[in-house]
């Protein structure tokens, strides 16, 4: 693997990826953050655990790169705690400008609010190149809901 030779990558973050007949892929809903709501008479003041479900689209040309390889891709939590959350076998063969299309559906948690990264790596029997990085914010928005009051005794209109 040679830094200057390849592999290269574009990647992005969406809701889904469509497929047609021919093969070509659509990107809908290019995201790179959520805002996460809670609404009610005393939201909590910290973000809630929830699910939310995106896909990584990756697209790899493979440059001088060929053979057999993995492409992994850690999630990075504010925290700095971090798993792997895909590993994905790619064979790069033919010519230089070879292009290999990587579609990912994951479901994830969330915990906190902040800034998450997608880091992805690719693995050469251990070993491994950082080929991008993804971020992904995480927002949190408590709305206390009309009509309730955090004030004893008041009530608002």
């Amino acid at each position: 693997m040679n830094d200057n030779q390849g592999p290269y990558i574009t990647a992005l973050l969406c809701e889904k990826v469509l497929e047609e007949k021919d093969g070509i892929k659509t990107a809908v809903r290019i995201i790179d953050r959520v805002t996460h709501v809670r609404v009610g008479p005393d939201p909590p003041s910290t973000l809630p655990p929830f699910d939310y479900q995106l896909a990584l689209f990756m697209k790899l040309t493979s440059g001088a790169t060929r053979g057999l390889y993995s492409i992994v891709v850690r999630l990075v939590a504010p925290s700095g705690d971090s798993n792997e959350v895909i590993r994905q076998a790619i064979n790069f063969e033919g010519d230089d400008d070879r292009v290999g299309d990587l579609v990912c559906k994951m479901k994830l948690r969330f915990e906190m609010a902040g800034v998450y990264w997608f880091e992805i790596f690719l693995d050469d029997r251990g070993k491994t190149d950082l080929l991008t990085r993804l971020p992904f914010r995480v927002i949190y928005m408590p709305q206390i809901r009309p009509g309730s009051s955090t004030i004893p005794g008041v009530k608002l209109d």
